[in-house]
């Protein structure tokens, strides 16, 4: 995906931009020096996205059978549902992050980049909670587009979704492409299940 606005869907188009030209996804904190933090997510829009059933990528509304995206642990490992901790998205607006997001992508932000950014925010009054479940990048990512999904708000920065299974339909990415569902699939279970193994 190249950073081209006339590449991107119509809902990122509209989205506000930071310095660079990059997008902000509607849910990301911005500081109030007005930077964008891509790591961040505000918790009062990840509180409205739940309730009022908002895409977390462009905050408008959801279709009837939203996307949901993450690693294989989210997917596989939960029985009779998926569980997630980021919010709903449409299918073009999940492709478009598993595409340009350097954490999706497979791409992390080096620690110390991390440290930098929460420092700063501390130094502003705004608490940082990582609800991370499993460090560093899987090596595909899946996302399930839900024919049902609940949610829980455990608290006001940090709700839990739970998909249904079986999923409408199921993708599998890497390195900010789709990967043949045969591939995918194998590659997901067997790191699920190296995953297991040390949980």
């Amino acid at each position: 995906m190249t950073m081209d606005p006339d590449t991107w869907p119509e809902c990122i188009r509209a989205l506000p931009r930071d310095r660079r030209g990059y997008p902000i996804p509607y849910v990301v904190l911005v500081d109030a020096g007005g930077v964008a933090d891509f790591v961040v997510n505000d918790a009062a829009k990840t509180l409205q996205v739940a309730l009022e059933r908002l895409c977390a990528i462009c905050g408008e509304g959801l279709p009837e059978h939203p996307w949901f995206g993450g690693g294989p642990g989210n997917a596989l490992l939960n029985g009779d549902v998926a569980v997630y901790i980021d919010g709903p998205m449409h299918r073009e607006c999940l492709h478009f992050a598993l595409r340009v997001c350097p954490h999706l992508a497979g791409k992390l932000l080096k620690p110390v980049a991390l440290k930098a950014i929460t420092d700063r925010l501390d130094r502003q009054g705004i608490r940082t909670v990582d609800n991370t479940v499993i460090p560093g990048t899987p090596p595909v990512f899946v996302a399930v587009q839900a024919w049902a999904y609940s949610f829980e708000p455990r608290s006001f920065d940090h709700q839990i979704y739970a998909v249904r299974k079986p999923f409408r339909k199921t993708e599998y990415w890497t390195h900010g492409a789709m990967l043949p569902r045969d591939e995918g699939e194998r590659l997901a279970k067997r790191w699920a299940r190296e995953l297991k193994a040390k949980l």
